[in-house]
C-alpha cells in the first residue's frame, strides 16, 4: 500500500502552519516527517520542494522573500502561503 503523494496542497498547508520556511526545511518536513526518508543529505529534499512551491506560486497561493544577510551570512529565499480569499 503506497502513501499519497506530496501535492500543492500540502506545501500551502505546511506554510500556513509554519511561514518563512526554505525549500529545504519545507521538504524536510514534507517528505522525512511521513516516513519517507531518504539515505540522502538534507538539500535533496529542495528539489522536489521547489518543483511544488514553484506550482503554487504560478497558481497564487504562496510569495516569496529574500531573507536579509546578517553577520555574513548567506541571503535565503523563504516562502509564505497567502491567506485564503473570502
Amino acid at each position: 500500500m503506497s502513501e499519497k503523494p506530496v501535492t500543492v496542497d500540502d506545501v500551502v498547508l505546511e506554510l500556513r502552519e509554519h511561514p518563512g520556511m526554505t525549500c529545504t526545511e519545507l521538504g524536510e518536513r514534507l517528505w522525512r516527517a511521513k516516513g519517507r526518508r531518504r539515505n540522502v543529505n538534507r538539500q535533496s529534499y529542495a528539489r522536489p520542494a521547489g518543483k511544488l512551491v514553484k506550482k503554487a506560486i504560478e497558481m497564487g497561493l504562496v510569495t516569496e522573500s529574500l531573507t536579509t544577510p546578517v553577520h555574513g551570512d548567506i541571503s535565503r529565499r523563504v516562502f509564505f502561503a497567502k491567506k485564503a480569499s473570502k
